[in-house]
């Protein structure tokens, strides 16, 4: 499979220093942190491609790069795709890189990823993913 760039990735709330873009920048050792506590709904972020793709795979390092245990992480990815298809995806509770398999990612030119379910730390307000690559076939 072909690793996937995304055009654009926004996000629907974020920390100063901890954007949204942090999240797929190819980067470790940043990552996207947003409050997990707006009880109107958890944070997402948007997915664009320039063009049509087939998402097949998801590689997901969860927690923040530098405080993985003092922050909350995400357990449940609702994934909404641009034909209108969607599908929850659960990952595990480890800092390490944890392959996803997507099942209705094809012919998409935008996703939305939203965070429906937490590993929660003790004291955290903070949701943070370090790093989401897409693979698949461009």
């Amino acid at each position: 499979l072909a690793q996937i760039h995304a055009f654009s990735t926004k996000a629907s709330a974020e920390v100063s220093g901890h954007t949204g873009g942090m999240v797929d920048d190819g980067f470790n050792n940043t990552y996207w942190q947003a409050p997990d506590n707006v009880a109107s709904q958890l944070p997402l972020l948007t997915i664009t491609f320039d063009h049509p793709v087939t998402i097949q795979r998801i590689i997901l390092t969860d927690g923040g790069s530098d405080n993985f245990e003092k922050v909350d992480r995400a357990e449940v990815l609702h994934l909404v795709y641009s034909t209108g298809k969607t599908e929850d995806i659960t990952a595990q509770d480890t800092p390490n890189d944890q392959t996803l398999t997507v099942k209705n990612g094809a012919n998409v030119t935008s996703m939305t990823i939203q965070v429906t379910g937490l590993f929660r730390a003790a004291v955290a307000i903070w949701v943070a993913m370090t790093e989401i690559q897409f693979f698949g076939k461009n």
